[in-house]
């Protein structure tokens, strides 16, 4: 959370926003707004995203993650080509099967291999 926020400072607050307790104000003016623009540095997700609330379905409130075209974009992504965790580098299959059978949680990573 920290990270946003301070990526909020930088880039999506005004410049008269200095402190830690003022970006954190402007995330949740923003999430009230129903409209949070952030950068994430993960190695997965990486780069500009808006989290955009709509009706959603039957007037349902919804939120998109919407990935913003930069740096970090690549043309033909799959997300279907990724599914496995960052932490445990188990695919979610690996992780479905080892809960339905009763094996560790998602608490408690598998070893990663090397």
């Amino acid at each position: 959370m920290i990270a946003l926020l301070l990526t909020l400072l930088a880039q999506a607050a005004p410049p008269s926003v200095l402190t830690l307790a003022e970006a954190e104000r402007v995330a949740r003016e923003s999430l009230q707004e129903g409209n949070l623009k952030f950068h994430l540095y993960g190695k997965k997700l990486r780069g500009s995203f808006a989290l955009v609330r709509t009706k959603g379905f039957g007037g349902r409130e919804s939120w998109l993650l919407i990935k913003h075209r930069d740096e970090h974009s690549k043309e033909g992504y799959d997300a279907n080509d990724h599914d496995f965790s960052a932490v445990s580098g188990r695919s979610l299959a690996q992780i479905a099967s080892q809960v339905e059978s009763g094996g560790p949680s998602s608490k408690e990573p598998a070893p990663q291999s090397t």
